[in-house]
């Protein structure tokens, strides 16, 4: 059994949060997909990003959006300041 933990100490875990959709049901406003809505003060996304940087056995974080909506994502990314 020690085998096992060795190598599971060794193991990487990755989160992929999918944002690239344009989710037009949710936001009144169809010009910015519901990732941007804001919800308390702040983008979707935002909110997101910050709750799966809490989780601690999370190594690394891959947020997946389209590049229309690039320069406002590494805004909110920005923002976060982690």
């Amino acid at each position: 059994m020690t085998d096992v933990m060795a190598i599971s100490d060794h193991i990487k875990t990755y989160a992929v949060i999918p944002a690239a959709g344009r989710g037009l049901r949710l936001a009144e406003d169809s010009s910015l997909p519901k990732q941007y809505t804001i919800i308390c003060g702040k983008p979707l996304i935002y909110h997101t990003i910050n709750a799966f940087l809490r989780i601690k056995w999370i190594d690394k974080l891959i947020v997946v959006f389209d590049a229309e909506n690039s320069k406002l994502m590494e805004e909110i990314v920005g923002s976060i300041g982690h």
